[in-house]
C-alpha cells in the first residue's frame, strides 16, 4: 500500500496558521486494501469526487485574498451570503456558485428532502453500527465496520469544519452519506457556506478550508496567477489512517463483510 503525505501539524506561513482540515481523500486502489475498493469506487464515481480530490495545488495568495476580504451575511430565509473582493471588484458567492466551483449537482429548483434524526439513526443502524444509537453526541465512527468507518472518515475530514475528534460520527457526515447512498437531493452549497462562515467567525486565528477557498477563487477569478506566490501543503488522508480503520475492526469484534445498501 503506497504512502500518502500528511500534514500532521498546523502549517504557519508569514505568521498565518493554516488549519489541518479539508483533507484530500484517498481514492486510489493502490493505497487501499481490497475490502475498501467497493466504497472507494462508490466515492470515486459519486458527485463528490471533484470536491474530494481537487485542486492539486493551493495558492497562498489566492486563499488569503478570499479569507482576508470575505464578509458573511444573512439573506432571505436566513440564507448565508458571502462576498469577497479582488482588484476592486466584489464577488458574490452563493450556494449555486459553490455548486459550480466544486462540481456538485445543481440544486436548481429542487427542494432537499428533510431528513429526520430518527431516519439517520435508522440509517446508521442498518449499516451495522455496533453501539447505542440515541443521540448524535454519543455516536462514534469506530463503531462501524472498517468500510463504512473509512467512508465517514473521508467525508468528515474533507467536508466538515472539524480539526480534531474525527472518531466522532456527527450529523453532517450522516446527512451527506445518507444523501449519497440513497440518491437524495442535498444542498451541498448551503451546507458548505454554513461551515465556512462558522469557521471564519471563530476567533481562534486559523485559516480553514484551503482547497475550497482556492476552488471558489479560481472559479470566479479564472486564469489569475500571483507572482512570488507560495504553494500551501494540502492535508492528505494517510496510510496510517487506513491502517487504524482495519485495527478498529478487531477491537470492536467485527467479522465478515460490511452491509452494502441497494
Amino acid at each position: 500500500m503506497a504512502s500518502s503525505s500528511f500534514m500532521n501539524k498546523q502549517t504557519v506561513i508569514s505568521g498565518i496558521t493554516f488549519a489541518t482540515n479539508n483533507f484530500v481523500a484517498v481514492l486510489d486502489h493502490q493505497e487501499l486494501p481490497a475490502e475498501f475498493h467497493i466504497i472507494h469506487d462508490f466515492l470515486a464515481s459519486s458527485p463528490l469526487k471533484y470536491a474530494l480530490t481537487q485542486p492539486a495545488q493551493v495558492s497562498f495568495k489566492s486563499v488569503m485574498q478570499v479569507w482576508n476580504t470575505v464578509v458573511f451575511g444573512r439573506g432571505p430565509l436566513r440564507t448565508i451570503l458571502v462576498n469577497f473582493e479582488f482588484n476592486g471588484i466584489t464577488y458574490n458567492v452563493t450556494p449555486a456558485i459553490v455548486e459550480e466551483a466544486l462540481h456538485f449537482p445543481s440544486l436548481d429548483d429542487k427542494v432537499p428532502d428533510a431528513v429526520t434524526e430518527s431516519t439517520l439513526f435508522e440509517f446508521v443502524t442498518k449499516l451495522g453500527y455496533n453501539g447505542e444509537v440515541k443521540r448524535y453526541g454519543n455516536l462514534a465512527r469506530t463503531k462501524l465496520k472498517r468500510e463504512w468507518n473509512f467512508f465517514f472518515d473521508t467525508i468528515s475530514r474533507c467536508f466538515l469544519n472539524k480539526t480534531s475528534n474525527f472518531d466522532a460520527l456527527p450529523s453532517g457526515s450522516l446527512k451527506i452519506g445518507h444523501s449519497l447512498i440513497h440518491s437524495i437531493v442535498f444542498d451541498y452549497g448551503s451546507f458548505l457556506l454554513k461551515a465556512l462562515s462558522d469557521m471564519k467567525s471563530d476567533k481562534c486565528g486559523y485559516v480553514y478550508f484551503l482547497r475550497f477557498f482556492q476552488l471558489i477563487f479560481c472559479h470566479l477569478c479564472p486564469n489569475v496567477i500571483f507572482e512570488d506566490d507560495t504553494i500551501l501543503p494540502i492535508c492528505r488522508i494517510s496510510e496510517n489512517n487506513v491502517k487504524s480503520l482495519v485495527n478498529s475492526d478487531k477491537a470492536n469484534g467485527f467479522q465478515g463483510n460490511a452491509f452494502i445498501p441497494d
